[in-house]
C-alpha cells in the first residue's frame, strides 16, 4: 500500500529492523518541528498504534517547554506523528566510491533528499523502516530523543513536501508476503527449510550461550545503540520451539537476531534490502553463522584467559594471606618488591634478545614468580634476570664518519711522535670507515632483495665486524693506553678498559655458573653492562700478564674465543649461560713483551711495536704536554713556571731513565710545587698577610720571585742526581784522551734507552787464562771468548807476537753492580783485545756495536735507534755498525722520529772485522777473511 509520511533521516550506521525498538537523537529545531506537525491529520492509508499515555504526557511536557499548543487527546487520534519513516543514511564512504564510479548501485541508492529547508546533501537508501513514535525525552537542555518501534518495511517514492525541517515522502509499505497463510509448510522448499533449520540452530546456540553465561555474554553483544524490549527478549525465547513453529515467525526472527547481535552496518542494510522471507532467511542464516562462530571462538578465549585470571588471582589471595601472616609474626620487610618485579619484567620484555634467550628469560621470569622472596634462589634468580637487563642487547653508538686529515689531528693533539704508529692507526681508523659505508650500501641492497625475494645465496657478508684486533707492544709508560683512547674518540665509540693482569681463573673471564656461590659474569659481560653499549672500543690492557693454565683452567685460553672474529659473535658467558654478540666490538690490546703471551692468542692479533721515547721526544712532550698540564694542576699561570730546553734535558738524563714519561711528569710536577711555595712566599701585602693570587695577578708578578728554574735549582728540588755516566763525562771533557785496551761499545739499556757500555782489557803474567768481571751473562761471556779465539788464531796476521800461553787476560766491563747480556758487544771486545796486544789505543770518540763470528764476520744486532741516540747524549758521534743494520738507520732517517740526531752522526758500516780494525786505526792488515782454526 502507498502512503504519505514524515521522514526521518537516522543517523549514520543506524538502522532500525522492524520489531526493534530504538532511541533516535534530535536537534532542538527538529524536535520543535516535529511537535508542531502534531497536529496534521493523519494519513488513512497507513495503519498506527493508539496513543499511549506514556507518549501523551512526554508529548505534553515537551511543548510545555517550548510553549507550544497543548495536544488534546482528540488530537492523539488523529496525530499523524504517532507513525513515521525512518531511512538508514548512506556511508560516506561508499558516496565518494560511487562518485569515483559515476552511479550508485540501483537497488541500494536514491536521489539526495534532504532533511531541512537548506538542501544538505544527505544520499539515504531506496528503503527504509514504517516506525511508530513511542516515546519523547529530553536528554539534555539542547538534545532530544524519541524512541521508535520498527512496525514494517517500506519502499522511499518522491518528495512530497521539503519546506520544513521535517519533509514528507510518499511511501510503499511492504508487509511480508508470508504473514496470514494458514499452510506455512507449502510455501517453502527444501533448500529453504534446510537454511531454515540454519537460522533456527543458530538462534537455539544464541539463547543457550546468553543462558550458559548467565546474560553476561548476551549482554555483551549487545549493540551499544540498541535497546531490547523486555516483550521482545521473551518472544525471541519463544522462538525456541521446532523448526515448523519457526517457519511463521521466521522473519522476525532474522529482525531480532540482527538487531542483537553487533553485526556490521553492511550486514543490516542487506537484512533491511530483503523484502521476501526465504531471501532475507538465506541472508541471515549467513551472517548469523559466521556471527556464532566468531562468538564461540571469543568464548574459548575468554574461557581460558578466565581461567588463568582465576589462577593468577588464587595466587594472588595466597601471597596476600602468607604476607599478613608474616606481619602478624613480624617477619616483614619494607620493601614493595612487586612493583620492582613488574617493572623488571617490563624491561626484560622490551629487549631484543635472539630465540633462544628469550626462552630462558621467559623460563626464569616464571620460576621467579611463584618462588615467595624469602627463599633464597630468589635473589640468585633476580640478580641473574637484572643482568640480563642491563646489558645492551640493542644499544649501539653511531661511527662518527671522520676524515683520514681529522683523525690524524685527534691523534696528533693526544700524541707527539710515533708516527709510524700513527700511520698504522690512520690505516686502521680508514678501513674501518670504509667497510662501515659498504656495510651500510650492503644493508640497503639487503633490504632490497628481501622486497624482491632474492635467493638467499645472495645475502652480502658483513664486512663491519671484521675488524682486526690490534695488539700495542712497548715499554711502561709509552701511551699503549691513550692510543686506544684516541682510537675510540675518532670513531665517537664509549671506551671500555679491562685489565687483564693478574688474571688467574678461566672464569673471570668466561664467568662463573649460576650454581656457584656468588656467581657473576666474566670480565666482558660486566664490561659490556658497565658501557651501556654493544660496540664500545674494549681495550685489553696487559694481556701479556694473563696467567696460564692451572688447576682452575686457562684464561688465555678462553680469550682465543674472545678474539675470534668467527667466534666472538656467539660468546657464551658461563653466567647467562646463552650467547652473547661481542662482534661489533673493537677490541685493542696492550703488552710490554711477546714473550709470555701462547702462540695462538698471539696468531688472532696485529702486533704494532711502540718504541720508548728518545730523549728529545721527551722533550717536545714535556714542552707541549707535561709543563702546561702541571702548571695548571699546581694552580700556576703558564708564565709563572719557566722551564729551559736545558734543565728539562738535565731531568730526563739524570732523573728518570725510562721509555714513557710517567716518572718525567712526576718529577717536572715536583719543579711546579718548589715554584708554587716560592711563588706563594712572594705574594705578601704591606701588613704580612699573605693575598690571593687573582689580587696579586692584577698587581703583575712580585720582583723577588724568579721564574726560571735552573740545572742548579734541581738539586735542592729533586736532589742528588739518579744516573750518572762517567765515561760520558769523560768522553765530554776529555774527547782525544785515550787508554790501551778501552773501548767504547753501545748497549741497550731497556725500557727505550740506550748509551756507551765500556770495556777495559789488561793483561799479566800467567797460564793462558781469560777473567770476565763486571755481572756479565753466559751470552756475552761466550762472546768475549769468541773474540780472544779469532785474535789468537789471526795474531800473525795482526802482527801480534804476545805468547798466549804465558798471560793472562782480564777484560772488565764498568758499573758492575748493572747485569749485561747479549752477544752485540762482540766487535768492541776484539778491539780491546787487539788494542791490549799490539799496544794502540782506541780514540774515544768512536763507539761501536754488532756480534761477531768466529770467521770474523759482524753481524747485525738490535736496538740501533737507542744506541745511536745514547751515544749522542754521550757526546759521540762516530759510530761503526754492522753492515746489515744500514736498513734500520734509513728507516729511522725516514720515519723522522729522531729529531735529526742521525744527520749530525758519522756512521760506518763494516761487514768483517778487518774493514773494523781499518776503520779505528786507518791500517790495513793482510785480510784473512777464514779462521785458521
Amino acid at each position: 500500500m502507498d502512503a504519505t509520511l514524515p521522514l526521518l533521516t537516522l543517523p549514520a550506521d543506524t538502522v532500525v529492523l522492524p520489531g526493534v525498538s530504538m532511541k533516535v537523537g534530535l536537534s532542538k529545531e527538529t524536535a520543535v518541528a516535529m511537535l508542531k506537525l502534531f497536529e496534521k491529520p493523519k494519513d488513512k492509508d497507513v495503519p498506527y498504534s493508539k496513543a499511549t499515555q506514556d507518549l501523551m504526557s512526554s508529548v505534553n511536557r515537551l511543548q510545555a517547554f517550548f510553549k507550544l499548543k497543548r495536544t488534546s487527546a482528540d488530537g492523539y487520534r488523529n496525530a499523524s506523528l504517532i507513525t513515521i519513516a525512518c531511512v538508514p543514511r548512506i556511508a560516506q564512504k561508499q558516496i565518494k566510491e560511487a562518485g569515483e564510479e559515476g552511479a550508485h548501485d540501483a537497488e541500494a541508492a536514491t536521489p539526495v533528499l534532504s532533511t531541512n529547508s537548506t538542501e544538505v546533501n544527505t544520499s539515504v537508501y531506496s528503503f527504509g523502516t514504517v516506525c511508530r513514535i513511542v516515546r519523547f525525552e529530553r536528554s539534555g537542555s539542547e538534545d532530544f530523543q524519541i524512541v521508535v518501534e520498527g512496525l514494517s518495511r517500506l519502499e522511499l517514492g518522491q518528495l512530497v513536501d521539503k519546506s520544513g525541517l521535517v519533509p514528507t515522502a510518499r511511501i510503499k509499505v511492504r508487509v511480508d508476503e508470508d504473514e496470514g497463510a494458514e499452510d506455512k509448510e507449502a510455501t517453502w522448499n527444501k533448500t529453504e527449510l534446510a537454511q531454515l533449520e540454519v537460522l533456527h540452530a543458530s538462534a537455539k546456540e544464541i539463547i543457550e550461550l546468553a543462558a550458559k553465561s548467565n546474560a553476561a555474554q548476551f549482554s555483551k553483544l549487545m549493540a551499544s545503540q540498541t535497546t531490547v524490549a523486555a516483550s521482545v527478549m521473551k518472544q525471541l525465547t519463544k522462538l525456541g520451539g521446532s523448526a515448523r513453529d519457526t517457519r511463521a515467525t521466521a522473519g522476525m526472527l532474522v529482525d531480532l537476531l540482527m538487531a542483537i547481535l553487533p553485526t556490521d552496518f553492511e550486514d543490516k542494510i542487506a537484512i533491511l534490502a530483503a523484502f521476501g522471507i526465504p531471501e532475507r532467511i538465506a541472508k541471515g542464516s549467513e551472517i548469523l553463522k559466521t556471527k556464532l562462530d566468531m562468538m564461540k571462538i571469543t568464548e574459548k578465549i575468554d574461557s581460558t584467559v578466565d581461567s588463568k585470571m582465576n589462577k593468577q588471582q588464587r595466587e594472588y589471595l595466597l601471597r596476600q594471606k602468607m604476607r599478613a601472616i608474616q606481619e602478624e609474626l613480624g617477619e616483614t620487610d619494607d620493601r614493595d618488591g612487586d612493583d620492582d618485579l613488574k617493572e623488571l619484567t617490563q624491561k626484560l620484555q622490551s629487549l631484543k634478545l635472539s630465540p633462544e634467550a628469550d626462552k630462558v628469560v621467559s623460563r626464569e621470569l616464571k620460576r621467579i614468580k611463584r618462588m615467595p622472596p624469602t627463599q633464597a634462589e630468589y635473589q640468585v634468580c633476580r640478580t641473574y634476570l637484572e643482568t640480563i637487563a642491563e646489558l645492551p642487547w640493542d644499544k649501539c653508538t653511531e661511527d662518527t664518519v671522520v676524515t683520514v686529515d681529522q683523525a690524524r689531528t685527534i691523534l696528533d693533539n693526544d700524541h707527539y711522535g710515533l708516527s709510524h704508529i700513527k700511520k698504522r692507526l690512520l690505516e686502521y681508523l680508514a678501513v674501518l670507515r670504509l667497510k662501515s659505508m659498504r656495510s651500510e650500501a650492503e644493508v640497503a641492497h639487503e633490504e632490497n632483495a628481501q622486497e624482491n625475494q632474492l635467493d638467499e645465496s645472495a645475502k652480502p657478508i658483513d664486512y663491519s665486524n671484521r675488524a682486526p684486533i690490534l695488539l700495542l707492544v712497548g715499554p711502561p709508560g709509552v701511551g699503549k693506553t691513550s692510543l686506544a683512547k684516541s682510537v675510540a674518540r675518532a670513531l665517537g665509540r664509549k671506551f671500555q678498559r679491562l685489565s687483564l693482569g693478574g688474571v688467574r681463573d678461566e672464569s673471570e673471564i668466561r664467568g662463573h655458573r649460576r650454581t656457584y656461590v656468588g656467581a657473576m659474569p666474566g670480565l666482558f659481560i660486566q664490561g659490556l653492562r658497565q658501557v651501556g653499549v654493544n660496540n664500545p672500543v674494549v681495550l685489553l690492557d696487559e694481556i701479556d700478564k694473563i696467567g696460564g693454565a692451572n688447576f682452575h683452567g686457562d684464561p688465555a685460553a678462553a680469550m682465543l674465543e674472545v678474539l675470534d672474529p668467527e667466534q666472538n659473535a656467539t660468546f657464551r658467558d658461563h653466567y647467562i649461560n646463552f650467547p652473547v654478540d661481542l662482534s661489533k666490538c673493537i677490541f685493542i690490546a696492550t703488552a710490554n713483551n711477546l714473550d709470555t703471551i701462547p702462540a695462538p692468542l698471539l696468531d688472532r692479533m696485529e702486533t704494532v711495536h711502540l718504541e720508548g721515547y728518545t730523549y728529545m721526544e721527551k722533550l717536545h712532550i714535556a714542552k707541549k704536554y707535561l709543563v702546561p698540564k702541571q702548571t695548571k694542576a699546581n694552580g700556576l699561570e703558564v708564565d709563572q713556571v719557566v722551564i729551559p730546553d736545558d734543565v728539562l734535558l738535565h731531568i730526563c738524563t739524570k732523573y728518570t731513565r725510562e721509555a714513557g714519561v710517567r716518572n718525567l711528569e712526576r718529577k717536572i710536577g715536583a719543579v711546579c710545587r718548589a715554584k708554587a711555595v716560592d711563588y706563594a712566599k712572594s705574594l705578601s701585602a704591606d701588613d704580612g698577610e699573605l693575598i690571593t693570587v687573582v689580587d696579586e695577578a692584577k698587581k703583575g708578578a712580585h720582583s723577588s720571585y724568579d721564574p726560571v728554574v735552573t740545572i742548579e735549582n734541581l738539586t735542592d728540588i729533586l736532589g742528588m742526581e739518579v744516573f750518572t755516566d762517567e765515561d760520558a763525562e769523560e768522553a765530554k771533557e776529555e774527547p782525544n784522551s785515550s787508554h790501551i785496551g778501552v773501548v767504547n761499545g753501545l748497549a741497550y739499556m731497556g725500557t727505550g734507552n740506550g748509551g756507551l757500555l765500556k770495556f777495559e782489557a789488561t793483561q799479566m803474567p800467567g797460564k793462558g787464562q781469560l777473567k770476565l768481571t763486571g755481572k756479565l751473562g753466559d751470552v756475552i761471556q761466550e762472546s768475549a771468548q769468541i773474540a780472544l779465539s779469532w785474535v789468537k788464531s789471526n795474531a800473525a796476521a795482526l802482527h801480534i807476537d804476545t805468547d798466549f800461553d804465558k798471560v793472562d787476560i782480564h777484560l772488565h766491563a764498568p758499573a758492575g753492580a748493572i747485569p749485561k747480556d747479549g752477544p752485540s758487544a762482540g766487535v768492541a771486545m776484539t778491539l780491546a783485545f787487539v788494542s791490549l796486544f799490539l799496544g794502540k789505543p782506541i780514540p774515544p770518540s768512536i763507539a761501536m756495536t754488532g756480534e761477531m763470528t768466529l770467521r770474523g764476520r759482524v753481524l747485525p744486532v738490535g736496538g740501533i735507534r737507542e744506541k745511536l741516540l745514547g751515544a749522542h747524549l754521550a757526546g759521540v758521534n762516530r759510530i761503526m755498525l754492522p753492515l746489515n743494520n744500514k736498513r734500520d738507520v734509513d728507516e729511522e732517517q725516514r720515519k723522522g722520529g729522531d729529531g735529526g740526531v742521525l744527520d749530525k752522526m758519522e756512521i760506518t758500516y763494516v761487514k768483517y772485522m778487518w774493514d773494523a780494525l781499518e776503520q779505528v786505526w786507518g791500517l790495513r792488515f793482510d785480510p784473512m777473511i777464514e779462521s785458521r782454526l
